[in-house]
């Protein structure tokens, strides 16, 4: 890929909405991700297409949506662009990226995805919730520029910190993201409580406020 943007480092309280999105099916959780990565993209020139990161069938079959398309979808509301949800396909779901050692993560998922649509000379952005090393992301801009695609931007919510990186968010949080993102975890709280019963269980998943 050319280049990424990301809004956060994946750290809480990212990390606890962009698990609730991906693990939990909350799909309230995108909204205020998204928001952040509005705010991150102030200044971004706009790209042809908007791209989610395609999921293998079994793993979209299993889970019952995309993240990556639930954040994408708020992103192109925002910005008055068209979504590209079918030009690209992954063809085979590997060993799960996040449970591989970061070394392995590239022959993992290499000829992991096929571009059906023509993006000659466009400018692809392609939208994920976490980037780690980057190589799913460098092999699906491989797939693209194949295909004839001019320049690939990773629009993605947060990265991972590399070890022993203590930074925490990479911008100032917007009032909108801040607001929204206390409501959401407001309603995470209620609903382990409504699962579990009492504060000291809550507090084992991650400090909910």
């Amino acid at each position: 890929f050319d280049r990424v943007v990301t809004a956060f480092m994946y750290q809480y309280p990212v990390s606890e909405l962009v698990q609730a999105l991906k693990y939990r099916g909350n799909l309230a959780s995108a909204r205020p991700l998204a928001a952040g990565l509005v705010s991150a993209l102030d200044s971004e020139p706009y790209p042809d297409v908007i791209m989610p990161m395609p999921l293998a069938p079994a793993r979209l079959a299993q889970r019952g949506f995309n993240q990556a398309m639930e954040i994408a979808r708020r992103l192109a509301l925002e910005f008055g662009l068209k979504i590209s949800s079918g030009a690209c396909h992954r063809i085979h779901d590997g060993t799960p990226q996040a449970s591989l050692p970061w070394k392995q993560r590239a022959a993992n998922i290499r000829g992991a995805f096929v571009c059906d649509f023509d993006v000659g000379g466009k400018t692809v952005a392609v939208v994920d919730d976490v980037l780690t090393t980057g190589a799913t992301l460098n092999e699906l801009a491989r797939t693209l520029k194949q295909r004839g695609a001019r320049e690939v931007i990773g629009w993605i919510v947060a990265r991972t910190p590399a070890p022993g990186d203590s930074r925490g968010l990479l911008f100032l949080c917007s009032r909108n993201f801040v607001q929204l993102a206390c409501n959401e975890l407001l309603q995470l709280r209620r609903q382990l409580l409504r699962l579990y019963g009492t504060p000291e269980h809550v507090a084992c998943f991650g400090g909910l406020i």
